[in-house]
């Protein structure tokens, strides 16, 4: 029986229980390894990156903003739940990438 939890991040880890802990942790999993393979992508299409702190937070920021334009798309317009879902992953992943760039 598949947890609610799982069901709203469909990953790719099944869910071993519903509700548990146990859950939980897979799905914690699941997200911080997209995340990471989301950073490594990103580092291989661009691998220069600002030096100064202004720039590399502009950037997560503006993945941040497309989160938010997704859901907007959503909820006024019927746009597609996982894109928002695409778009928080990119954001965790330059979170990522500033911190491990940070001097």
């Amino acid at each position: 029986m598949a947890c609610n939890l799982a069901c709203s991040w469909a990953g790719p880890i099944a869910c071993p229980r519903d509700g548990t802990s146990e859950c939980e942790r897979a799905i914690e999993n699941d997200i911080i390894n997209a995340g990471i393979q989301e950073l490594r992508r990103a580092e291989e299409k661009h691998p220069v990156f600002p030096e100064d702190l202004i720039h590399k937070l502009a950037i997560m920021a503006e993945e941040s903003g497309e989160a938010m334009q997704a859901a907007l798309n959503y909820y006024y317009h019927g746009g597609d739940y996982s894109q928002i879902k695409v778009e928080l992953v990119q954001t965790m992943a330059m979170c990522m990438r500033c911190l491990k760039n940070m001097e």
